[in-house]
Formats: C-alpha cells, sequence, structure tokens
C-alpha cells in the first residue's frame, strides 16, 4: 500500500473533543456523534493533566479549539475554559448553535475566549462530506491523507492525542486503541505512523472534492459493519485514557 500524506500536520494547533454527546446528531458527522452515539466526556483531570503538561514541556500551542459532539453540554465547561486560559493562546468554542444551552453559550463565556457558530439549523448539511467511506474500499493500493490535519491541527479525546479529530472518531469506533497518552510522545513521526492507519479509513481526502447532496450519502462495507458492532464489544479491552497513568 501506498501512502501519501498531502499537507504536514500542524502541531500548534489542537482540537479538544471535551464531549462526544451531541443533541443535534447530524448525518454522517465526521466525530460519529450521530452512527455511533456516545456521551463520553473528558474530565477536569484530564485537563488539568493536559494544561500541567502542556506547561511541563513549555509546549507552544498557538490555538486551541474546544468542541464536541457539543461542548455546551459538558457539565463542568466554564471551570475547563478557566483551566485552559492559563496555557496563554488562542482559544475557542465551537457550537452548533442549536439547543438552548449552546445558545446561551455566548453569555456565559470567560472573557477572552472566542466563539465559533456553526448556526446548524436541522442534521442535514450539504456541505459535509462523506466520512462514511474508507480509502482502502476504493483504492487499497494507495491512501491520500486530507489538509484537515494541517488547518485544524491535532486532535485530543479522553483516548489521547490524535492526528486530527475525525481521526480521532475512527479510533473510538474500530477500538485499535491508537492515542498517543503523553504529550512528549506527540512528534510528525509518531503522527505520521498514526495517519498511515486512520487516513485509509476515512473518505475525507476524496469525497470533499466535490460535495456529495445528502441523499447520495453512501456508508461502506467496512463502514456499515463497524457501527453495527459499535458499542457491543464486550469481550474487548477498554481502551487506555489519556492521563490515566499520571
Amino acid at each position: 500500500m501506498l501512502f501519501k500524506p498531502l499537507p504536514i500536520a500542524h502541531l500548534n494547533f489542537l482540537e479538544i473533543e471535551l464531549t462526544t454527546e451531541c443533541d443535534l446528531h447530524c448525518r454522517h458527522c465526521d466525530r460519529r456523534c450521530c452512527q455511533a452515539p456516545s456521551d463520553e466526556e473528558m474530565t477536569i483531570d484530564q485537563i488539568g493533566y493536559f494544561v500541567d503538561e502542556s506547561k511541563r514541556l513549555n509546549y507552544p500551542w498557538k490555538r486551541i479549539h474546544v468542541l464536541g459532539g457539543e461542548p455546551s453540554l459538558h457539565p463542568n465547561l466554564s471551570y475547563i475554559l478557566g483551566l485552559l486560559k492559563t496555557l496563554g493562546c488562542e482559544l475557542w468554542v465551537v457550537t452548533n448553535g442549536f439547543g438552548p444551552k449552546a445558545k446561551a453559550l455566548r453569555q456565559v463565556l470567560p472573557d477572552g475566549v472566542l466563539l465559533r457558530d456553526t448556526l446548524k439549523k436541522g442534521p442535514e448539511h450539504s456541505y459535509f462530506v462523506q466520512t462514511d467511506v474508507t480509502m482502502m474500499e476504493r483504492n487499497p493500493d494507495e491512501v491520500l491523507s486530507c489538509d484537515h490535519a494541517e488547518t485544524c491541527g491535532l486532535g485530543l479525546t479522553r483516548y489521547g492525542f490524535y492526528c486530527c479529530g475525525p481521526g480521532a472518531s475512527i479510533d473510538r469506533v474500530t477500538r485499535m486503541d491508537l492515542g498517543i497518552r503523553n504529550l512528549a510522545d506527540v512528534t510528525m513521526e509518531a503522527i505520521l505512523k498514526q495517519m498511515m492507519s486512520l487516513c485509509r479509513l476515512c473518505g475525507w481526502s476524496e469525497t470533499r472534492k466535490d460535495y456529495p447532496e445528502p441523499d447520495t450519502f453512501e456508508i461502506s462495507p467496512f463502514w456499515q459493519v463497524a457501527y453495527k458492532g459499535y458499542p457491543n464489544r464486550s469481550e474487548e479491552a477498554p481502551m487506555l485514557t489519556y492521563g490515566a497513568s499520571g
């Protein structure tokens, strides 16, 4: 298999998936909140661990996006934003703007935290890409990455760091347990190794070239099986969580 990473990952941008819970469940969500719903969330201790790691390493974060799922549904959002503010980088909250908590976000955000409201009105969006297809099924001999890792940066979930947020959702569903558990281990080499496993299971690189109409979206055979088996995986060991050994 030939792997062609297009852009390099941006190691100074970060998307924190604070919760996988969502009140909208958009069809073909690239965090798979609709296809594989979950109420998993990061804890205050995990965010504290991330902040402590970042300060100890003097890590040069430039921008952090806090999202989900829907971040306004996390019960400790305000406190967590206070912790993240101490890193001194550009800090955003990304909301779907749909439910009552999302609509009230602007009034409760701490000073200095920016808001991006995507103003969604329902679960159908013609600008969504088909992440529910896999490149290994379309072209098993060649895998391309997309520019998500460059434009949006790394992903951080309760399972660790990933090359991107959509990649983290692939790992959550497939349970390959690829999360990087320590910030010191986030290197370009480690990220490219992740991408070789995750990009082949994602449709971002191919389908974003031409946004399909919602009624033409497809779910490839691989993802049909994966979603059917989620979360009924009691026979498998649980994935390791970020900061658990810290």
